[in-house]
């Protein structure tokens, strides 16, 4: 081969190599905590996705490539192949052997950069987990359409709130050796209404595996099941039914004839949430899009992942207004995204108190929040309406997290609820608790007070966390399972799954 090209190959080996080692490097930077089913997840559906990550990946990687370009790159420029040289005596001649020439320095380097990506990125601990069988479901998960499920004659309203990365332990941000309260105002609403705890204090739900990304949150907290993903991009519903074996939140509501609606600043079809919400409870989708289609927004508007908070809450009192002029049940999520990783977006109405910007976008979205409840208490339809307040996941901002409770959990709020407990402190839960909980606030009546793998926290009965504890749990939920696959995704790979197994 001509050495010209032999060195083309070998600097194009290690430039790839090395952006897969800087990707790898800012993927666990901004989303710390993520494992390989999100990463996966996420890539498979990142239609939809803002820029803003997109180009502050390219800030962040575009650094390492160069610098480590022109460093690896120089015994590929200027270095001959290393030679080993040995004499025949018999045939009196030298000969001369390639030791380490150009390819194979570029191979290893490139097999050490994909490998410690992978490994850095928990590929290795992906592929043992699916190597062992989860017990969680088969022996504990309660299928919703077994379940007696009682409503009362009169139905209630639902406004059900995502908060991006919200989390109880905002409330104890430490600066400067100062204890500040970054969520004064979801703090205060926690006070006065049922909030579930994991302490004394102001806390909240637990984060476990399947759970840690806004999709597989949503997922967790109407369906009471993580999301697990599966290497095979139809799955999920590019081109079928999105874990068409499960009975959600939405199922059943709709069921129960209430009209659903899901509002956010994004575009849907990022991570397939448009999939997952039409499918399973028909809900109407408000999103970036359709919010310039109705003339919310100029043609070709674009702020942050679509547009921001403020204008986010605006829309949800005009649509408000219009939904609750009718006679039917509705229900009515929203989802919000300036607090997400990795510094937020910080609202031009906003004030600049601290020096980390992302402290300052989180004081600035709880007043959004609270002043949007506020707005909700004096409707006409507030009387007969729960409000649900609560994060999706733990921020995956890692500067801010080191200033943070060690004990850190997700925020949640119920307001007007039907049901009431004493029971609210020293909780073990998750996010799967949700789903029960949420129908329990509109006063149904849940026999044995279990959907999915959630239990309903204003029952008496434990939660599988505080049942089983949360080692074993998350344990379980990382292993693959016949189950889910079977009764969730109903068999849709399995086919495909078996011949690799016997294959190996």
């Amino acid at each position: 081969m001509n050495s010209k090209i032999k060195k083309i190959i070998s600097i194009c080996l290690i430039i790839l190599g090395i952006i897969f080692f800087s990707v790898s490097l800012y993927i666990k930077n901004i989303y710390s905590g993520a494992d390989f089913e999100q990463i996966l997840y996420n890539f498979m559906f990142a239609a939809g996705t803002s820029w803003s990550p997109i180009i502050d990946g390219v800030k962040y990687c575009l650094p390492i490539v160069l610098i480590c370009t022109l460093i690896l790159i120089i015994p590929v420029l200027f270095k001959k192949d290393i030679c080993l040289n040995f004499y025949l005596k018999k045939k009196k001649r030298t000969y001369s052997i390639a030791f380490v020439s150009d390819c194979i320095y570029s191979i290893c380097l490139f097999t050490f950069f994909v490998v410690y990506a992978l490994s850095h990125l928990g590929f290795f601990e992906y592929m043992d987990n699916q190597k062992i069988e989860s017990e969680i479901f088969d022996k504990y998960y309660v299928a919703p359409g077994k379940v007696d499920l009682i409503f009362p004659e009169n139905k209630r309203n639902l406004i059900y709130i995502y908060l991006e990365s919200m989390e109880s332990s905002f409330a104890s941000y430490t600066s400067l050796d100062k204890e500040i309260n970054l969520i004064p105002n979801l703090s205060k609403l926690a006070e006065q209404n049922s909030s579930f705890s994991n302490s004394d204090s102001l806390g909240g739900a637990y984060q476990v595996y399947g759970t840690t990304y806004t999709v597989a949150s949503m997922i967790s907290q109407t369906a009471g099941v993580p999301l697990k993903t599966i290497i095979e991009v139809n799955t999920y519903g590019k081109d079928s039914d999105f874990l068409p074996g499960i009975t959600s939140l939405g199922d059943i509501l709709e069921k129960n004839g209430y009209n659903q609606y899901i509002l956010m600043g994004s575009n849907s079809s990022f991570a397939a949430r448009d999939k997952y919400f039409s499918q399973h409870g028909n809900y109407n989708i408000y999103d970036h899009d359709w919010a310039i289609e109705a003339g919310y927004l100029p043609e070709g508007y674009n702020v942050w992942w679509g547009y921001e908070d403020k204008k986010l809450f605006k829309i949800a009192k005009e649509e408000l207004k219009k939904i609750s002029k009718s006679n039917e049940p509705f229900n009515f999520t929203i989802l919000t995204a300036d607090t997400h990783a990795n510094d937020g977006y910080l609202d031009k109405s906003c004030d600049e108190i601290y020096d980390d910007v992302y402290a300052n976008v989180l004081l600035c979205n709880d007043e959004m929040v609270a002043e949007f409840v506020e707005w909700v208490s004096k409707q006409s339809f507030a009387k007969n309406t729960s409000v649900i307040l609560v994060g999706d996941h733990l921020t995956m901002r890692l500067e801010i997290s080191d200033n943070l409770s060690q004990d850190r959990t997700i925020f949640n709020t119920f307001i007007n609820s039907l049901s009431k407990t004493q029971n609210i402190s020293n909780r073990i839960f998750t996010q799967f608790d949700m789903f029960p909980t949420t129908l329990a606030s509109l006063g149904v009546q849940i026999e044995g007070n279990r959907l999915g793998l959630g239990t309903n926290l204003f029952s008496e009965v434990p939660t599988y966390a505080e049942e089983l504890g949360l080692e074993y749990l998350n344990q379980q939920l990382e292993k693959k399972s016949s189950y889910y696959n079977t009764n969730f995704l109903e068999g849709t790979y399995l086919d495909m799954i078996n011949e690799l197994n016997e294959e190996s």
